[in-house]
């Protein structure tokens, strides 16, 4: 009987911490999105942090309903809810505005630790994209190489959109932030060429490279 009450409580604990997860996740869509997005998308740090939050939650109310008749035990259960309650909150807040939202008309990125920077900038303010790269390690010896997609606005500094935060996942999302870059004339230049040998010809880096290249060489 003891296993299954065990169960059953991680059961109900698993519930209750994806539905929160969820609950969390869609909120921030639901709040950020505009008519016209083409991508809306928080970063991987948001999601733990949604999710170690979603996970803790019900761990300590369960803690205070189930000493709710034993006075110093609830006491002391309600200090340690208070005192996660107080840390997590501010860090939920940053994690919740900490996102990135692009239309035809323009961008917002907020970062982790920026706030209520939620003007869509248009795409013609964006005053230079920098492509460069950083060689990354591996067991074996044979890092690849990352991309560095650095963008220059009249109005923030200059921010790289493949930090190791970035809502930026797929190969797909960043052409499709380049091609709205290069459309609007935006100046697009490469602060070092490639290598000529170790660089996988599919990778981000190359594809993102070479469409800069071609631009380059249009009259």
């Amino acid at each position: 009987m003891r296993l299954v009450r065990w169960l059953l409580r991680l059961s109900l604990l698993a519930v209750l911490t994806g539905g929160t997860w969820i609950l969390l996740m869609y909120a921030q869509q639901i709040n950020y999105r505009v008519r016209d997005q083409s991508y809306l998308m928080s970063t991987h740090l948001s999601y733990t942090i949604f999710f170690i939050f979603a996970l803790l939650l019900p761990i300590f109310l369960y803690n205070i309903f189930r000493n709710r008749k034993r006075v110093a035990a609830l006491k002391r259960s309600f200090y340690l809810f208070t005192a996660f309650y107080l840390i997590m909150a501010p860090i939920v807040v940053l994690a919740f505005d900490n996102y990135l939202l692009a239309t035809p008309h323009g961008i917002t990125y907020n970062t982790f630790t920026s706030l209520n920077q939620n003007e869509i900038e248009e795409w013609s303010s964006i005053e230079k994209l920098t492509l460069d790269y950083s060689k990354e390690s591996s067991l074996t010896g044979k890092g690849g190489y990352r991309l560095q997609f650095i963008v220059d606005s009249k109005n923030r500094d200059p921010i790289d959109l493949n930090n190791y935060n970035s809502p930026l996942y797929k190969k797909g999302q960043f052409l499709i932030i380049y091609e709205r870059i290069a459309s609007h004339g935006v100046p697009i230049e490469i602060a070092r060429p490639l290598p000529k040998e170790g660089v996988d010809p599919d990778s981000l880096v190359a594809e993102i490279y070479q469409l800069a290249q071609k631009q380059k060489e249009r009259p």
